[in-house]
């Protein structure tokens, strides 16, 4: 499964005036969704948060998730 951060118009690094769409009520709608599916999860990547409430929440829905693998991608650790 996806869970989109944001839409951007271009990568943030060395563009200037580009477009951001923060995702953060969408994100917490969809795993709320989530929550209510039968959905066991294995391993989850992360890439890009758009704010530090984000990777709040994320955090906790891994944590009820149990032991899962994690794959951090440090390069998309922009916030």
């Amino acid at each position: 499964v996806i869970l989109p951060t944001a839409l951007l118009s271009t990568h943030t690094g060395g563009f200037k005036g580009f477009s951001f769409l923060d995702l953060t009520e969408e994100m917490k709608k969809i795993m709320t969704h989530w929550k209510t599916l039968p959905l066991q999860l294995d391993a989850v990547l992360t890439g890009y948060f758009g704010n530090r409430e984000q990777l709040s929440f994320v955090r906790q829905y891994l944590l009820e998730q149990g032991n899962l693998f994690r794959f951090v991608d440090p390069v998309m650790g922009d916030c």
